[in-house]
């Protein structure tokens, strides 16, 4: 489960300015953390932007104007920090960085965010949040962290 994420495929289309560098700003955060291993922080970040861009569809409604670029980045960039965390559950000996918990946390955010999405067409679909696809690989990395969990207590 091979997944790169490169300063090169943030794109945007046409948000202002702002908007555009906040979220690409961001996005290049969470890279970083997530290349130095630091899960909570990656994490942080992740929620933080998510949780401003949902806020921004809901207080704009349909005139918000978040392009395809940007929701491919967001999604591209759980994706990327999902699939770091299971390659790091699977080959760190240690006890891993991020809990269940906090892993179902954030599944039941995304599950929060995606409800209030649905109603503007933003939920599974190439323009908006890749719930199901996110929610999968979030689920086979809570299955690496339980069966790590179960294999280090015998």
């Amino acid at each position: 489960m091979d997944r790169t994420v490169s300063s090169r495929s943030v794109r945007f289309e046409s948000q202002n300015d702002v908007e555009k560098d906040k979220i690409q700003t961001m996005i290049l955060k969470t890279i970083v953390e997530i290349s130095g291993s630091r899960w909570n922080d990656a994490s942080r970040v992740l929620w933080e932007m998510t949780n401003w861009l949902v806020n921004k569809v809901i207080h704009e409604g349909e005139s918000m104007n978040i392009s395809l670029g940007a929701w491919h980045s967001l999604n591209e960039a759980w994706l990327y920090f999902l699939c770091r965390t299971g390659e790091e559950i699977k080959t760190n000996t240690s006890h891993p960085s991020i809990t269940e918990i906090h892993l179902e946390m954030l599944g039941q955010d995304i599950i929060g965010w995606c409800d209030q999405l649905e109603k503007y067409g933003l939920v599974d679909y190439e323009m908006g949040f890749w719930e199901e696809r996110i929610l999968e690989v979030m689920r086979y990395v809570l299955t690496l962290l339980k069966t790590r969990k179960v294999t280090t207590s015998t």
